[in-house]
């Protein structure tokens, strides 16, 4: 009986410290989060990073459910007058940005002065020009 007792003891107090996942108000963020408006090779485009709330929840087939709560880093691209690409951050600094973009070319962002990056897309492996200006 003792030895139940310890258990459920240590996991009371291992679900009570468990961490949880990060909501969408709490996830750190970078720079580059925001609406941006875009020159891509000398035409307009918009630029949007986000953190957004996702529920990992299921259906376990045995009549009961999981829910994880957590958030996800959600990029997109609008080029004139096509549907919005998705972008997928592979890595950053607190002044670069390298992304893919949903054809599966890399691209790249440095930032200027707070307001504007610079950098540039890919396309059948030749690089465009890339600029961005912030919105408000």
């Amino acid at each position: 009986m003792k030895s139940i007792l310890r258990l459920l003891s240590c996991a009371v107090l291992l679900s009570a410290t468990a961490a949880q996942p990060a909501s969408a108000s709490t996830a750190p963020g970078g720079w580059y989060l925001g609406k941006w408006s875009c020159q891509l090779d000398g035409r307009p485009t918009r630029m949007e990073w986000r953190i957004v709330t996702v529920d990992y929840g299921g259906d376990n087939g045995d009549g009961t459910a999981t829910s994880a709560v957590g958030a996800e880093l959600r990029g997109r691209l609008w080029d004139r007058n096509g549907p919005w690409a998705t972008l997928t951050r592979i890595g950053s600094t607190g002044s670069t940005l390298s992304f893919r973009h949903a054809d599966g070319n890399r691209w790249f962002l440095r930032l200027g002065d707070g307001n504007t990056a610079s950098g540039y897309s890919t396309w059948q492996g030749n690089r465009y020009a890339f600029d961005c200006r912030r919105r408000a």
